[in-house]
């Protein structure tokens, strides 16, 4: 059959056109028409609502004495705890990002919700097929909670310094809470 023939008739298999009876597709196009699943999240790294049992007061508590805890170690870099109480203490404010994920349709790299985030966007989280991470997009309630730890955090901080008499430093303030790696 020729390619006008094939054309009138709305006929145009590839295989028909290269005149080869069948096609084998090889390994490398096989994993490319693949669709390659999207790890689920490590939900104890990100920021979500619900995240937390404790309340604002009991959290306020915990970043008083984990800055106590530091001071007195010398411990100016951010650290795994102080990371993880900063996700805490976001979660009070965060969207659901689990129900957005529920909703995930594994193609599109970004988990959208119905609340802005501090870009004026609505993605909640963002894929990274290269890097195989899931990243935050955080929404402007969870960057006041983040500054607000911040202060809590630096006021402890400080405050030990005095009462003790000894100048540890100025501890690092970092907003890793919203890269999230698998």
């Amino acid at each position: 059959m020729r390619i006008n023939d094939m054309a009138k008739h709305g006929n145009f298999d590839i295989n028909k056109l290269l005149g080869s009876k069948k096609a084998t597709p090889t390994k490398n196009t096989q994993a490319k028409s693949k669709n390659i699943s999207t790890p689920q999240p490590q939900w104890n790294m990100i920021p979500t609502k619900g995240g937390t049992t404790r309340s604002a007061d009991e959290l306020e508590k915990a970043i008083i004495a984990l800055a106590e805890k530091e001071a007195s170690a010398g411990i100016l870099a951010s650290t795994k705890e102080r990371a993880a109480l900063e996700r805490e203490f976001m979660s009070l404010v965060s969207p659901d990002r689990r129900a957005a994920f529920a909703g995930y349709n594994g193609v599109s790299g970004s988990v959208v919700g119905n609340v802005t985030n501090a870009f004026g966007g609505k993605e909640l989280m963002i894929f990274s097929s290269v890097e195989r991470s899931w990243s935050t997009m955080p929404t402007q309630n969870e960057l006041d909670m983040l500054s607000r730890f911040h202060e809590i955090y630096k006021n402890a901080f400080t405050a030990w310094e005095t009462e003790n008499g000894k100048v540890v430093g100025k501890p690092t303030v970092s907003p890793a809470s919203f890269n999230v790696r698998i």
